[in-house]
């Protein structure tokens, strides 16, 4: 597999910036929702998706490591094997339910929730095992605008038939405008200085610019 050679990852940037601009919250989301495109349509399942897996290159573009826990499905096959991190496991993982690829979407929803409202959606903190993780929370926002905040709901629905979790729905959502380009994600267009700056200049409106690239 080819170095990544680049800043550490996703997790790493979060510590060091605690939340995103709604800006650079979008270019992750697409670039997340892109990757899980990809797993989907080589019928792969990645099952840890989080941020310390989400390497991040000189960029500071994504790269996804560790397939320690991914499995190919066959058609209509569902997985069954209790796997992953708690902090973003799926309920109907953790309920030990037979699943699909709506958990790596789910882990999206965590994904985005943690980087725009600095903290994790459901406390895991004392959880020990899968059986003690409780889902029947209220989820809260505080710093979250309206349409991301939507966009979060629908990828941490608890039913999996219910979540959206798939690259056509994701472009569609509201969250992001008719301006953005999808297709030059590829392309790494973006530099590491625009991303800094949209990391900290939090309360800044969106350039059009950084939305064309």
């Amino acid at each position: 597999m080819e170095c990544v050679d680049g800043f550490g990852d996703l997790y790493s940037l979060w510590k060091e910036n605690k939340t995103f601009s709604e800006n650079a919250i979008r270019i992750y989301a697409a670039e997340i929702g892109t990757v899980l495109d990809f797993l989907r349509s080589k019928n792969v399942i990645y099952r840890d998706f989080k941020m310390e897996n989400l390497a991040l290159n000189y960029k500071r573009h994504i790269k996804l490591i560790d397939f320690g826990f991914a499995k190919r499905l066959m058609e209509n096959e569902k997985a069954s094997t209790i796997c992953g991190t708690l902090q973003y496991m799926a309920p109907e993982v953790a309920k030990e339910h037979q699943y699909g690829y709506e958990v790596d979407w789910w882990c999206f929803g965590v994904v985005l929730y943690v980087i725009s409202e600095n903290q994790y959606p459901y406390s895991s903190n004392n959880a020990e095992s899968h059986s003690e993780l409780v889902y029947d929370s209220t989820i809260t926002y505080s710093q979250t605008s309206d349409v991301l905040k939507d966009l979060i709901s629908k990828l941490l629905a608890p039913n999996p038939v219910e979540r959206l979790s798939t690259i056509v729905d994701l472009k569609k959502h509201k969250f992001f405008p008719k301006t953005f380009e999808f297709d030059n994600l590829l392309n790494y267009e973006i530099d590491i200085t625009e991303i800094k700056q949209l990391i900290i200049e939090k309360d800044k409106k969106p350039s059009y610019n950084l939305l064309r690239w």
